[in-house]
């Protein structure tokens, strides 16, 4: 039985020469085609598409057709377009049977399905609905397309201009952001800013003094020192002024931190969560932001200004404000009059409806903003009170303070006083010689017992110095007894 279905074959007319000759005469006009349509239009770029693509169902359609020059050398003569497939073609084939071939070309994807020998085969195109039979076919090598104009297409995007460097970030440490507040709080004491603002100058002298103690790589310029604090510190500083504000009958520590009884607190945390940080510690930097921000705090230090000054501010800005209302409803108040005088009887008549209205209205606004005002007016003088409280209170923990501070200062003093006079007795008592020592304790102790003779007599046995010594170092017990013997012996020797 011979092979391909009982066909015999000639080895010099084998169908799978006739295969390759055909898609070699393909591959060569596309790419005669792609060559001149790329230098017609050289910045064309390629459409990718799919790989598979299914032959047009209707023949009269465009859509992914081929150049009508291809189209035209399918029906040439060279190509047999007249082969239909034999009928072992047609036979179910198995997976391994079929091998998909695919280049792409300029118009669209050519996909060709070649099968081997023993099932047959067909080539098929989108342009060309009907298949080249093919009775037995071989394998043959898959078919690599050449270079295409989209490769260039894609290397000349590759000339781009690179991107800048990125600029090297600074690594902020805790020793430098305290010389950086330590820097602006001097420039603050020297005068140097206003109203908590710095000028360029400030900044360069600021970061001149954190680079000082700076040891990296980066740019450490007066704009990476300014946002530094502009993004750090002042919103800290706005929002412990915030949380200050807030507090109402609260006392402070020795540090100067708000404190109150554990549920109260506990209670405002948990309504402000975001003032946690501020419930066991002041803020970053607390002792540089008071004086470079500026205290201002409810709970921040104040001048030393009396309850009594205070009311009467407080009695002034009241004032003013129920003169600032009273001269807003005067004009209203007149415009209505005038109006209600110039009109006549008839106009009178024909426009009460619109006077009515506007009155009305004028009334609704004016008693609106009354309410208003003595709502605002009300909240101010709670708000005074406060302070004024408060004031009071901080004034009588200073003075409670300062008491303290007197009481303490006194002690240290008499104790000092006493110490020094403790060790000025001491030094003249070692300066002193036995006899000033013995004649001085004789004249403060013994001295008012004996009459004027034997004291001069006690005076002149203590002028000997071994005597002197001895009654100086004995007990006080045996003084007056030692005395009394001393003189009866003088008296005897005398005798």
């Amino acid at each position: 039985m011979a092979p391909n279905g009982g066909r015999p074959t000639r080895s010099g007319n084998r169908p799978d020469r006739v295969i390759d000759s055909l898609e070699q005469e393909m591959l060569e006009e596309v790419v005669a085609l792609d060559a001149e349509e790329a230098r017609q239009h050289p910045k064309k770029r390629q459409k990718k598409t799919s790989s598979i693509r299914k032959p047009l169902a209707n023949p009269d359609s465009t859509e992914g057709r081929f150049p009508k020059a291809l189209e035209e050398g399918w029906e040439s003569p060279v190509r047999d377009t007249a082969i239909r497939p034999s009928p072992e073609a047609s036979a179910p084939q198995s997976p391994l049977q079929q091998r998909v071939v695919n280049f792409q070309t300029p118009s669209g994807t050519l996909s060709s399905s070649i099968t081997n020998a023993t099932g047959g085969g067909y080539i098929q195109s989108p342009a060309n609905p009907n298949p080249i039979d093919s009775e037995t076919m071989t394998n043959s090598p898959a078919i690599q397309p050449s270079d295409f104009p989209l490769q260039s297409t894609l290397n000349s995007n590759q000339s781009m201009t690179p991107a800048p460097p990125a600029k090297l970030r600074v690594r902020w440490t805790d020793i430098m952001e305290q010389v950086l507040l330590a820097a602006l709080r001097v420039i603050v004491l020297r005068g140097k800013s206003s109203f908590d603002c710095f000028k360029r100058a400030h900044w360069v002298e600021a970061a001149g003094k954190v680079k000082e103690v700076y040891e990296g790589p980066a740019d450490l310029d007066w704009k990476r020192a300014k946002s530094k604090f502009e993004d750090k510190y002042r919103p800290l500083w706005r929002k412990w002024k915030d949380h200050c504000a807030s507090l109402s009958g609260w006392t402070e520590n020795e540090e100067g931190l708000p404190q109150n009884s554990k549920e109260v607190m506990d209670y405002y945390f948990a309504a402000f969560p975001e003032y946690k940080e501020f419930r066991h510690s002041l803020p970053v930097g607390y002792k540089y932001l008071v004086e470079i921000l500026g205290d201002r705090g409810e709970f921040a230090a104040v001048e030393e200004t009396s309850e009594e000054e205070i009311i009467i501010s407080s009695g002034e800005e009241i004032r003013e404000e129920e003169e600032a209302r009273q001269s807003m409803e005067q004009p209203i108040s007149r415009s209505i009059c005038m109006n209600r005088s110039v009109r006549s009887p008839t106009q009178s008549t024909s426009r009460s409806g619109s006077v009515s209205s506007s009155r009305s209205i004028s009334v609704a606004a004016n008693t609106g903003q009354k309410r208003t005002k003595e709502k605002n007016s009300s909240a101010a003088q709670n708000l005074r009170s406060q302070l004024v409280a408060k004031a009071a209170r901080r004034k009588k923990d200073r003075e409670k303070k300062s008491d303290k501070l007197l009481r303490r200062v006194n002690e240290f003093g008499s104790a000092s006083a006493k110490l020094a006079a403790e060790v000025v007795a001491g030094y003249e008592s070692a300066s002193k010689g036995p006899i000033e020592k013995a004649i001085e304790l004789f004249d403060s102790k013994y001295a008012n017992g004996y009459s004027e003779d034997d004291v001069f007599k006690v005076y002149d046995f203590l002028q000997r110095e071994e005597k002197a010594a001895a009654f100086s170092v004995m007990a006080e017990v045996r003084q007056a007894g030692w005395l009394r013997y001393e003189l009866r012996k003088l008296e005897n020797n005398g005798n």
